[in-house]
């Protein structure tokens, strides 16, 4: 082989080396920045976890201890998902503190909802905020923390990992994710109207009608055996608040309640209509149930517990980065 020929060979295998390392290298620093970015989703999440223990108050009428017996009031009992997983551990371990795992499961289920939401910003914006969007919870959660069910963080996970399944269209996964977590919480419901509006022009009529009708049967089949298995719970199915919600707005809290409504997103809903009709037609079809929702809960809702707007985070958290974003493009350009 001639000389020059071995230098070249030479030459390329050292090159090769060479990128090898720095590939190795790379992919070793994206490694670390990972794990970095893990910790302090994890160490966010343990923070509000503990903080949501101590701000926040029980509903005496479903405390902890009477959903785990099974003797707390409907609808709240129904909502049973995580107080069965709190039963397995708290019968299936040595730890006999029902307060103390349910620390453990909703710190599992915060974590898990910041993971999913950097994944389900990431459709939407770089992933420089993708990254940074879960944070905002810190801002978000402090104006929430008033009274505390097991449901609360857990609800944030299922609405987005379910929002991001289909806005993929993965129905292998979506669908028993969707039962899952209708046991978790009813308003999963709202999760059929959002695939109605985002998916009506995105498959055939046929397809449409099929998922519809199939996430139905599910919400209906998981809702009639919550139903019977806790039929002998006294208290009615859904609680009419709309006279007392409209009472506390006109005349026991005025003015403070209406701030505190507002509050909601940690204000962040405000940004919701800056150029809406340019944010993406998934995003913008999904915050317009937003709408009957809000008249939903109304009716059925504490309006001065913002707790009940959790479902939305993951479209409102999207909306604001999608803002950040056109800003920094604009400042850019």
């Amino acid at each position: 082989m001639p000389l020059k020929v071995k230098r070249d060979n030479l030459y390329r295998h050292k090159m090769d080396r060479q990128k090898e390392q720095a590939n190795s290298t790379a992919q070793n620093s994206s490694n670390r920045g990972s794990f970095f970015i893990l910790f302090l989703y994890f160490s966010t999440a343990f923070i509000f976890t503990k903080l949501h223990y101590l701000m926040t108050i029980e509903h005496i009428p479903a405390t902890l201890y009477k959903l785990i017996t099974h003797s707390a009031q409907t609808p709240s009992q129904y909502r049973i998902l995580v107080v069965w997983i709190i039963r397995c551990f708290y019968f299936l371990t040595p730890i006999k503190n029902i307060y103390i795992w349910e620390q453990i499961v909703k710190l599992v289920f915060l974590f898990a909802a910041m993971v999913a939401l950097r994944k389900w910003l990431s459709l939407f914006v770089k992933p420089s905020l993708a990254t940074v969007g879960p944070f905002l919870l810190a801002i978000i959660f402090p104006f929430s923390f008033i009274v505390r069910y097991p449901n609360d963080f857990p609800q944030i996970f299922f609405f987005t990992i379910l929002l991001y399944l289909l806005y993929k269209k993965k129905w292998a996964f979506y669908y028993p994710l969707f039962a899952i977590a209708t046991f978790n919480k009813e308003t999963t419901i709202m999760l059929i109207l959002i695939f109605l509006l985002t998916q009506a022009k995105q498959i055939t009529r046929r397809e449409l009608l099929c998922h519809v009708f199939a996430q139905l049967i599910i919400w209906i089949q998981v809702k009639l055996f919550l139903y019977l298995f806790f039929y002998s719970n006294i208290a009615a199915q859904y609680q009419f608040q709309l006279y007392k919600n409209i009472a506390h707005l006109m005349f026991k809290r005025g003015p403070g309640l209406v701030l505190q409504i507002l509050s909601a997103f940690g204000f962040f809903w405000i940004i919701v209509f800056h150029k809406f009709k340019q944010l993406p037609m998934f995003i913008r079809r999904s915050s317009l149930t937003l709408i009957p929702y809000a008249l939903i809960m109304l009716c059925v809702g504490m309006i001065n517990e913002t707790r009940i707007w959790y479902e939305y985070i993951p479209i409102i958290l999207a909306i604001v980065l999608i803002n950040v974003e056109r800003i920094e493009t604009g400042r850019s350009n």
